[in-house]
């Protein structure tokens, strides 16, 4: 329960980053939403895709926030490593 407690956190703090680079509010929306239903792949997923199709230029910390979420949630390793071509910042 703790550990759900801290991964959602980490989510919404990363979803609400990701809203300061510029994704869309209804793409934070959904990601929040599947935070709530407690679908945390789907909500890093949505951050992350959308991110890319919007070619959002995001920094380091922000990257390595996402493969640290990756690697809790045992996504396959280099499923968001073409996030690496974001980082302007």
């Amino acid at each position: 329960m703790f550990e759900r407690y801290k991964l959602e956190k980490r989510l919404k703090a990363l979803i609400a980053k990701a809203g300061t680079f510029g994704l869309p509010q209804k793409d934070q929306d959904f990601a929040n939403e599947f935070v709530e239903y407690n679908e945390p792949a789907l909500a890093l997923d949505q951050v992350a895709v959308q991110l890319y199709e919007f070619d959002i230029k995001i920094d380091q910390a922000c990257y390595d926030e996402i493969m640290q979420i990756a690697t809790l949630l045992a996504t396959p390793e280099g499923d968001y490593t073409y996030l690496n071509d974001l980082i302007a910042l």
